[in-house]
């Protein structure tokens, strides 16, 4: 039987730390502090999540950071992507990951993308 997880990716808000300064309550050394913030829906057969057992991912934002923390936990390209809505820090880092599937199933198909139309706009800069 198949069981889903929710996983966080990242927790960080827009900005969090700039550069040259401290922040009071984020961790440098915390990846998931610092990535934006985003989920994953994983499917997996197991009834413990293990980053090897995963049979499908849908990945829900893709901002600053998410692409250490996707390669920190499994290094796995997700099956599609979801925007939530148009802002950078929720799609900051579509491109990478576009680029990655697109490299990965040599240039045959195309990862599935789901966004608004006014993510769809910001995106292809119309």
């Amino acid at each position: 039987m198949s069981k889903y997880y929710i996983r966080v990716n990242g927790v960080g808000n827009a900005w969090p730390v700039y550069l040259g300064s401290e922040h009071p309550f984020y961790d440098p050394q915390d990846h998931e502090q610092l990535a934006n913030v985003s989920f994953s829906l994983i499917k997996t057969s197991n009834d413990i999540h293990e980053p090897g057992d995963t049979e499908w991912e849908l990945l829900i934002d893709a901002g600053h950071g998410i692409i250490q923390y996707l390669i920190r936990h499994g290094n796995r390209l997700p099956d599609a992507v979801v925007l939530t809505h148009a802002h950078l820090d929720h799609t900051l880092s579509l491109d990478w990951i576009l680029q990655s599937y697109y490299r990965h199933h040599k240039q045959e198909s195309k990862i599935p993308v789901y966004a608004s139309n006014q993510a769809w706009s910001l995106l292809s800069g119309s």
